[in-house]
């Protein structure tokens, strides 16, 4: 592929990536889909138009069209369409490390009522609140998020960018699209909080754990070339949740918790940077 069709099929990345974005986002915002997210109707519209989204643009992109538009060479197909040998704890283990904070926050605070005499039961629903949620928020969380999320961002748009940039820039350039598209929980936090500045730093830290997370989850795409290892990843962090700072911060052991935080993150990111 020459220059004139490498600067072509990256444009035509960029653009589609920032279609699929938008308009997954945007789906949630029509009148037939707004409304309370956790409301069970809101829900399961928005489910069936996600996953139906996600799976067409999914198809599309699986056809391959990219060797038809600009003439990839055989060479470059198998690139993208190759993979390691990499097992599947292989590539589950570090995510472990990146949420070793949260789980050591749930472990101290199951270990706390169960000290208070709160029966096994009720310690894990009040350790784990989505044990206790509606189940269509947890089939949202748990399956049809992560399925149609990782569908687009990986499957489509990690895919694309594979194709006209390196590995490494494919990873970034989709984590952050699948970062920001994640922005728009600041309206829903403005009206539940009352106060932009808690709903900005909230929605900040979870762009930024969604961005770590999408570098790895990208990553391990890359490696194995199988969507449903991402899928399977993203629905554990969703049961995981990302880091409530503020519980941390009133916790009676908020130091070490932070201190559990940051070497998970450091290891982490040294798992990941120093595998092949």
């Amino acid at each position: 592929m020459n220059s004139l069709h490498v600067e072509q099929c990256l444009w035509f990345s960029y653009s589609f990536s920032l279609f699929l974005c938008t308009s997954l986002v945007g789906l949630l915002y029509l009148p037939w889909f707004y409304g309370d997210r956790n409301d069970c109707k809101i829900i399961k519209r928005r489910s069936l138009a996600m996953l139906s989204f996600a799976t067409v643009v999914y198809s599309v992109i699986d056809l391959d069209v990219m060797s038809y538009l600009f003439e990839l060479t055989e060479e470059q197909t198998k690139r993208v369409i190759s993979s390691s040998s990499a097992t599947f704890f292989d590539s589950f283990s570090p995510i472990l490390l990146l949420f070793m904070g949260p789980c050591a926050l749930y472990i101290m605070d199951f270990t706390t009522y169960l000290l208070r005499g709160v029966s096994i039961e009720e310690s894990l629903k009040l350790t784990l609140p989505l044990l206790v949620q509606d189940p269509c928020i947890v089939v949202r969380n748990l399956i049809v998020a992560p399925l149609s999320e990782e569908l687009v961002f990986r499957g489509c748009i990690c895919k694309l960018f594979s194709y006209c940039t390196s590995s490494r820039s494919a990873i970034l350039l989709s984590s952050t699209f699948f970062a920001a598209s994640h922005c728009h929980h600041f309206i829903y936090r403005s009206f539940v909080y009352k106060s932009f500045r808690t709903a900005m730093l909230e929605t900040a830290l979870q762009c930024l754990y969604t961005f770590l997370f999408g570098v790895y989850s990208a990553w391990v795409f890359i490696r194995s070339r199988r969507v449903i290892t991402s899928i399977c990843l993203h629905s554990f962090c969703n049961f995981i949740g990302t880091p409530d700072f503020f519980k941390i911060w009133s916790h009676n052991h908020r130091w070490p918790l932070l201190l559990v935080y940051f070497i998970g993150i450091f290891l982490f990111l040294y798992s990941v940077l120093n595998v092949s």
